[in-house]
């Protein structure tokens, strides 16, 4: 799938108007905070809280620090050397030239996951709006909203953000026919962002696109490979060390003491648990929530996007006899990596054969970014089936592809619109138990910022 191939990528002037999808999609998701009083979820204020201290270490050293003096925390507390730090330094610089640019981060980050697949998509030889259609399958999905709004982790909605461009890039350069800036500046950037912004995401990530590349492997090196275009390895491998270079500062302290912290300290050889993984949660397309385990899950949506799965699978079984062994090598491939990551959701055993440094995941329910990063590239693939299809099946399946599109993506996320997500009555509890008044997740977290404490539930989405 993301195996170079020399080619010359032509865009027909015809798949310029479809700009306009992207643009209502991000529209679509902001529409709560538009039309309504609710916001983004409780993380959402601690990662505004850490933007608003690194701008403070920027206003008075001229650069980022390490470190935070604040109540509760005590001095040169070390928060920046564990935390995806890149992230809130660009959000730091930002805050003194454009204070509100932070708080539309999320929507830019938006589009840098439609465009990436959007770019990839072209490539493989998918035209016009199918094009955006494996974009619009992930910012769509039940997991890609809870993130973005229900829990408002800007940290990992980025770094999820930086995969699809990182592989687009990267395969850009190997497939195209020259090397451009363009594609060398994504490199750099999507390293930046994926290396910056959630140490969970980075491993996790980091997993994801090996698999990637072992099914690019397994799928083209039986035909023969191409003779390996070392210059262009060493130009990829170059821009992706400037990418991480920029983050050295923190990561050099938070790789030699990261296994150090209290936190890690938790998970180290501990297997973790596999919740939220009832069958009537991943496979309700209506996306229902579940507090049994929690309150704050009552947002908490991880459905996972089945009929977009079975249509790719279709199509592919319909087209299977006029394919190359290598394109049915790759899609097979695409759809292990996806069965990996739902057993590893669903099945706790699958962990023991894990090596431990994965078990720092938090939760198991946040690798279903991952099966929504595999379902688009199965639809990616199958529209790139379709392009050769008679013309009778191809408009049959694309006719279904749509009712698909309103059934998975459309129908629920106007039904989540109308939902008051609020989790104000779930701590209410603890706020007359405490009288503080302050948020149940700073309480929960030792040592929590005395700003994050006194931060408001009000118009809150969950977490």
């Amino acid at each position: 799938m993301v195996a170079a191939t020399r080619s010359t990528r032509v865009v027909p002037a015809r798949s310029v108007p479809t700009i306009w999808i992207p643009i209502v999609v991000v529209a679509l998701l902001a529409m709560p905070m538009v039309v309504t009083k609710r916001s983004f979820g409780h993380d959402w204020t601690l990662h505004l809280w850490m933007i608003r201290q690194q701008q403070l270490n920027i206003e008075a050293l001229s650069h980022p620090g390490l470190f935070v003096s604040v109540n509760r925390l005590g001095v040169f507390y070390p928060i920046f050397a564990f935390v995806g730090s890149g992230l809130y330094t660009v959000g730091g610089f930002l805050a003194i030239v454009l204070p509100m640019l932070p708080d539309a981060s999320v929507h830019f980050q938006t589009l840098m996951l439609l465009i990436g697949l959007t770019w990839l998509s072209v490539q493989l030889g998918v035209r016009g709006w199918r094009a955006q259609v494996p974009g619009l399958v992930l910012v769509t999905g039940a997991y890609f909203i809870t993130d973005l709004a229900a829990r408002g982790d800007l940290g990992e909605f980025i770094a999820l953000a930086a995969i699809p461009m990182l592989i687009a890039a990267g395969r850009s350069v190997f497939a195209s026919s020259r090397v451009r800036a363009r594609d060398l500046v994504a490199v750099v950037g999507s390293v930046f962002v994926l290396t910056g912004s959630h140490n969970i995401t980075l491993m996790w990530g980091s997993v994801f696109v090996v698999l990637l590349v072992i099914v690019s492997f397994v799928a083209f090196a039986p035909v023969g490979l191409p003779p390996i275009p070392w210059a262009r390895v060493a130009t990829v491998a170059g821009s992706g060390l400037i990418g991480t270079g920029l983050n050295a500062w923190f990561l050099f302290p938070d790789l030699r003491y990261g296994l150090d912290t209290k936190v890690a300290g938790q998970n180290a050889n501990k297997v973790p648990k596999t919740v939220l993984a009832k069958p009537s949660l991943l496979l309700n397309p209506l996306r229902p929530s579940d507090i049994t385990n929690s309150a704050f899950a009552r947002d908490v949506r991880l459905a996972v996007p089945w009929m977009f799965v079975l249509w790719a699978v279709v199509v592919v079984a319909l087209l299977w006899r006029n394919r190359g062994a290598s394109s049915r090598r790759a899609f097979v491939g695409v759809f292990c990596v996806g069965v990996f990551f739902i057993a590893i959701i669903i099945w706790r055993g699958a962990w023991h054969v894990l090596p431990h440094v994965l078990y720092n995941v938090q939760f198991t329910w946040r690798l279903n970014a991952y099966v929504l990063l595999v379902t688009a590239l199965l639809v990616m693939l199958a529209l790139r089936w379709q392009t050769t299809a008679p013309e009778r099946l191809r408009r049959s399946t694309t006719a279904v592809l749509l009712a698909v599109i309103v059934l998975m993506a459309v129908y629920p996320q106007l039904a989540l619109q109308r939902s008051e997500g609020s989790v104000k009555e779930a701590v209410a509890p603890a706020e007359s138990a405490d009288g503080q008044g302050g948020t149940a997740l700073a309480r929960r977290l030792p040592g929590a910022p005395q700003a994050l404490a006194e931060s408001s539930v009000e118009g809150s989405t969950g977490r």
